[in-house]
């Protein structure tokens, strides 16, 4: 796969801010995006929404399980849940 451009820009011009993610994988692209707290005020530094990105973009199955090797990149996003959760 060949990506051309990406980007993510987040509501408070601060990278480390930015609640969405991009993972560019082999046979497919994940667009993690992240979900903004409606409280107030944000006692927790990083957010939630951040903890989540990172947690998903870094997770070990992410992108090196064997639970994905099998899949190929021409499935539909119904057929490759099918697969993965028969296994």
């Amino acid at each position: 796969m060949r990506i051309l451009e990406s980007q993510t820009v987040g509501k408070h011009g601060d990278l480390s801010l930015n609640e969405d993610g991009l993972f560019v994988g082999d046979a497919y692209v994940a667009v993690i995006d992240g979900v903004t707290s409606k409280a107030k005020y944000n006692l927790r530094r990083p957010s939630p929404g951040v903890l989540t990105k990172e947690t998903l973009l870094t997770a070990p199955t992410f992108d090196s399980s064997p639970r994905y090797d099998h899949l190929s990149p021409l499935l539909t996003m119904p057929q490759c849940l099918e697969q993965t959760n028969s296994r």
